[in-house]
């Protein structure tokens, strides 16, 4: 929802919003003509519901069992209850599969004739992949069949916990509390709202007729996805590692380059921390090696957590720092999320520009030693490298790629033959391997860097959409009334 929405979403006396995103897209079906309540339905955008095809029998005046396609003129009522004044809109039939125990049986997908109002909310429906939803709270909005649907609608949250799959289409959820209310004919068709990944996992089909079990049933969003194609829903397939490695790694990250980018500048009060030691071309070199690894690992996360997240506020696509819960956990807040962009991604991806920068142009070589290539050292020096006095080194630019050939035999290469450093003095220098070595270090940042664009677009398109369209509209009024001030 947007900001002015939220605003004037109406507030309990516990001072939550009706608005919250367990209340979102929260709709009830009836008859076009008929005031009594049919089933409930699920706002998944603007102009779509989704509800069970036997909810538009009952909503039809049809036997529920019906297996006859509606009408193309059938019409039904949705309404939104949670909003003031419970607006209705009607609304159209476009998709429609006969009520079984099939999988992807009855199911329906309702088009409203108009947007539906900005304080209903828009829910979010999710295929948990990654971590069992066994034993999971469940909630469930939904209201009895029995009685008209009028002014006096009032509903009940129900609560439920998920206890797994009954045939190959239904998933069987419980009642928590034996004596308390729980799904009812009338439920039919609302979300499944997960308290503990909060987000709704699926739709209510069908409860248990018994007096002693109270048992109900619900199709997976997985299921309602795979036959809706336009439906859109989160792929969620984090482990519960997710969180307890992101604010572990991001951590580690941001320590380990600020210590080597530190001792690179000549900050050498932080050298205990620094692979290089007081050395300051050693710590840049072991700095784009941290970085290269670890901006590629955190920006693979990123990427994973900001597409599992894709339906959320833009900042909620930015994975939670410091939470060690067993459930991916996203930013509470944007300031939060600003934040972990820029101390996670920002800075880390400045500190390697600077290291690969200081790699190539510095004071950093590559250091051999001629006797071991068992040539004289004026023979390297006429290939463009430079050599000491006494012919014992000779050193070149990393990114000269001026390859040391044997003069006699073969050229050593997997072992101490070329070293990077900034002198051959011991704890100067340490093995280093051409070509192979700087393309890793380029091809992991290459990689971080497609991966940081995509994950950042997951975050901010939306957000930038709506913002051009909003320029666009502005630049129109503003050119619009321009164009007629001139004609006048």
């Amino acid at each position: 929802m947007t900001a002015t929405a939220r605003n004037s979403a109406p507030r309990s006396r516990l001072g939550g919003r009706l608005g919250s995103a367990k209340n979102s897209g929260i709709a009830a079906i009836r008859h076009a003509t008929d005031d009594y309540h049919a089933g409930m339905g699920i706002l998944v955008d603007k102009r779509h519901v989704i509800t069970c095809a036997h909810v538009v029998n009952a909503a039809l005046g049809r036997d529920v069992f019906s297996d006859t396609y509606p009408d193309a003129d059938s019409r039904v009522i949705v309404r939104f209850p949670l909003v003031n004044g419970q607006p209705e809109i009607k609304v159209e039939i476009v998709h429609w599969l006969a009520p079984g125990m099939n999988p992807r049986d009855d199911i329906a997908l309702l088009t409203l004739n108009e947007d539906a109002p900005e304080e209903a909310g828009i829910a979010i429906l999710a295929d948990i992949a990654g971590i069992p939803l066994d034993a999971d709270r469940l909630s469930v909005f939904g209201r009895s069949e029995s009685g008209p649907s009028g002014d006096n609608w009032i509903g009940n949250n129900v609560d439920a916990k998920f206890m797994g799959s009954t045939t190959a289409a239904w998933i069987q959820i419980d009642s928590i509390d034996r004596a308390g209310a729980f799904v009812e004919p009338g439920f039919s068709g609302a979300a499944v709202w997960d308290a503990t990944h909060q987000v709704s996992v699926g739709m209510v089909v069908a409860k248990l007729i018994s007096e002693t079990e109270r048992i109900a049933y619900m199709i997976p969003a997985y299921d309602l996805a795979a036959e809706i194609p336009k439906l859109t829903i989160e792929r969620r397939n984090l482990s519960s590692t997710f969180s307890p490695a992101w604010t572990f790694l991001s951590a580690v990250m941001f320590i380990l380059l600020f210590v080597h980018f530190s001792v690179q500048r000549g900050l050498t009060n932080l050298k205990a921390l620094s692979l290089g030691g007081e050395n300051a071309v050693l710590s840049g070199f072991w700095g784009m090696h941290i970085a290269a690894l670890l901006l590629y690992v955190l920006m693979l996360q990123l990427f994973r957590f900001s597409t599992a997240f894709r339906q959320h506020k833009w900042w909620q696509k930015v994975p939670g720092f410091g939470r060690f819960s067993l459930v991916p956990q996203p930013s509470s807040r944007a300031l939060s999320a600003v934040a972990s962009i820029f101390f996670f991604v920002v800075l880390p991806f400045a500190a390697q520009a600077h290291f690969l920068w200081h790699f190539q142009y510095g004071d950093g070589r590559v250091i051999v030693k001629p006797s071991e290539f068992n040539c004289p050292s004026k023979e390297l020096s006429d290939r463009g490298m430079t050599c000491d006095g006494q012919g014992e080194f000779c050193w070149f630019r990393p990114m000269d790629v001026v390859l040391v050939k044997a003069c006699k035999g073969d050229a050593p290469y997997w072992n101490t033959a070329y070293r990077f450093g900034d002198s051959p003095a011991a704890g100067h220098w340490v093995t280093y391997y051409p070509i192979l070595q700087p393309s890793v270090i380029y091809l992991l940042t290459a990689i971080a860097s497609v991966l940081a664009l995509l994950a950042l677009s997951n975050v901010f398109f939306d957000p930038c959409v709506r913002f051009w369209r909003i320029l666009r509209a502005f630049r129109d009024d503003v050119f619009g009334v321009s164009r007629v001030s001139r004609d006048l």
